[in-house]
């Protein structure tokens, strides 16, 4: 996860210059070696761009989340891909949102990948602790959820 603006400001000059020398070394490359038109080096270069700022995006939170220590997975489909058959969608307070589904088993040697749970900032946080804890424990995890000392934004 990137936590503040510093943090935030770091990784996105660090993508601008990935960016800047992977375009460079196309136009490095003579036009009869570079397999493809420049429109089409653009695109790619253009695509490898918003798929990282993508990316990005979805790993920077604010300071007051740091404690919780979060990771996140993500994985990027693209539009012209087609429709992944595992891709579901759910209602939210946000709207309508995709998802997949991931598998959470033990890891080698019997060591389970969730040593720890936090809940965020909820409107009812005694409701989301239990529903979390009854979560953890039927996927087999020992693991006690803690509440997060973040208050509630109501809107």
């Amino acid at each position: 996860m990137i936590y503040g603006f510093e943090e935030y400001e770091r990784w996105l000059e660090s993508l601008l210059s990935a960016a800047a020398e992977a375009w460079n070394t196309v136009e490095r490359r003579p036009s009869n070696q570079r397999g493809t038109p420049e429109v089409a080096t653009a695109e790619a270069v253009g695509k490898a761009f918003a798929r990282n700022v993508d990316i990005i995006i979805r790993r920077f939170k604010h300071e007051g989340f740091r404690e919780e220590r979060e990771w996140r997975a993500v994985r990027i489909f693209d539009p012209g891909d087609g429709e992944p058959g595992e891709l579901f969608f759910r209602e939210s307070s946000l709207g309508v949102v995709p998802y997949v589904t991931v598998a959470l088993g033990p890891a080698e040697g019997g060591v389970h990948p969730i040593t720890g749970a936090m809940v965020g900032p909820s409107q009812d946080m005694d409701a989301s602790l239990y529903g979390l804890e009854r979560l953890l424990r039927h996927k087999g995890f020992g693991v006690t959820p803690r509440p997060s000392d973040i208050p509630y934004r109501r809107t």
